[in-house]
């Protein structure tokens, strides 16, 4: 077993990350002691010893670090060495790698810059926008590291560092996954005459394409006059798909309607009924959809999920806000309060890529009741919010290039490809061109 030597203050945060990334992460088994350090000391089996420096948690006091003076504002790179064979943007810490045959003494401060990541404290202490931090603010953003998932790369070091010291333990065996989830917002596009004249003059006048219109007027027709399926009624094909590369689809159902941007359905309708007994006999999960306002409220949230359970007749235990509206630690801590037990809140809705840095479902963390939650946050990592009204330049084969990038970088780490793509996306001219960059994601 390790021994891990931690200085005395910041003992619940030091104690979560910890907890994750050589726990969670590594399967290591380890205890932590208090003792008189000023940095990190991991302690292997045979005596050798890791030293990680300290260099965030030990430079501020307690009562005061969730402040914006506290943010990071410049990254360092830690070269490469004989211990691991990439270079690494440092958050915290500093750029140097001392090696001899019995140590290994780091400047890196991972365990800070893994928390940074993982616990979103950054959009605690700055300003929050309709319920979501100014994207283009944010220091993932704006320095880039949302393209890398660097909590996994950090985790890889550590690991590298622990084996060249000999450590008697193996770590925690993983394998790639594809996680999917589909937001269902509309069973119908078709619902009533009215939808198709919205439609057609958003086709013309926002999109400025009058072939969408057309396609539009077809579908509508084929749907009322030949009694075609409605384009947004495409669970069965989404199933297949999904079945065709043994993979499960989670769809995401909301329970109340409380706002114009909540859904256009009830989940008592027969309509709504018979298409959750399909998904689940079918092997598939049902989630729930959090309302727009409900991601900081606890008692609409609270009614959400009991309604949703006593509809259903089963304890929903997957949530996704809708629009990713997340509110630091309010949201984690009410999910975790309703016995949830996964969320899907890590996103950028303005691109792709790694907000968290990491590719694994992880424990989450109250920053400010300074607890660990029984929670799991499940980043996404691809989602369909980020091609929404098209991206000047942004063709389909470059769509399927992101994809497969992305899914080359989590199945490095065998990590879980974490996708969330609308029933609504697909088969509507908008839309249908980038089914065949849906697909890719299994090839």
């Amino acid at each position: 077993m390790l021994q891990v030597f931690v200085p005395e203050n910041f003992f619940p945060e030091r104690s979560y990350i910890l907890d994750v990334l050589l726990g969670e992460f590594l399967g290591l088994e380890f205890q932590v002691f208090i003792a008189p350090e000023k940095e990190y000391r991991i302690v292997c089996e045979n005596g050798n010893e890791l030293i990680i420096r300290d260099d965030f948690f030990g430079s501020i006091k307690e009562e005061t670090y969730l402040n914006k003076e506290n943010l990071p504002n410049k990254i360092k790179i830690l070269g490469q060495s004989p211990i691991y064979d990439r270079s690494l943007p440092i958050i915290f810490g500093e750029d140097y790698l001392s090696i001899t045959q019995n140590s290994i003494n780091c400047g890196a401060d991972f365990f800070a810059s893994s928390f940074f990541l993982l616990t979103r404290w950054e959009e605690y202490v700055c300003p929050q926008i309709k319920g979501s931090y100014e994207e283009a603010n944010r220091f993932v953003l704006s320095s880039r590291l949302y393209k890398r998932p660097l909590v996994n790369e950090y985790v890889e070091c550590l690991w590298e560092m622990l084996k060249y010291l000999k450590i008697q333990q193996e770590r925690k065996s993983r394998n790639f996954s594809i996680k999917l989830s589909h937001n269902v917002l509309h069973l119908e596009r078709w619902r009533s005459f009215s939808r198709v004249f919205t439609n057609v003059a958003k086709d013309i006048f926002s999109h400025r394409n009058w072939q969408y219109a057309f396609k539009d007027l077809v579908s509508f027709t084929n749907v009322k006059c030949k009694g075609k399926l409605d384009p947004f009624n495409n669970f069965d094909d989404i199933m297949q798909i999904s079945e065709k590369w043994g993979v499960k689809s989670q769809f995401n159902l909301m329970a109340k309607r409380k706002a114009s941007f909540d859904c256009s359905y009830e989940i008592k309708d027969n309509e709504t009924m018979r298409l959750v007994d399909k998904i689940k006999s079918r092997g598939h999960d049902v989630g729930l959809l959090g309302s727009y306002l409900s991601y900081n409220q606890v008692a609409q949230s609270t009614e959400e999920k009991t309604f949703f359970d006593k509809t259903f007749q089963f304890e929903v235990a997957k949530i996704s806000p809708l629009g990713f509206r997340f509110e630091n630690p309010t949201t984690w801590q009410i999910a975790s309060d309703l016995k949830y037990k996964e969320i899907s809140s890590a996103a950028l809705s303005s691109c792709w890529g790694f907000q968290s840095g990491v590719c694994y479902s992880f424990s989450v963390f109250n920053i400010l009741s300074r607890k660990k939650l029984s929670l799991k946050e499940s980043p996404l990592i691809i989602h369909d919010q980020g091609l929404e009204g098209g991206i000047p330049g942004l063709t389909v084969s470059k769509v399927i290039e992101k994809i497969e990038r992305l899914k080359n970088l989590v199945r490095r780490y065998d990590g879980d490809l974490v996708v969330n793509w609308q029933n609504a996306h697909f088969k509507t001219p908008q839309w249908e061109n980038y089914q065949s960059a849906y697909e890719s994601l299994f090839v």
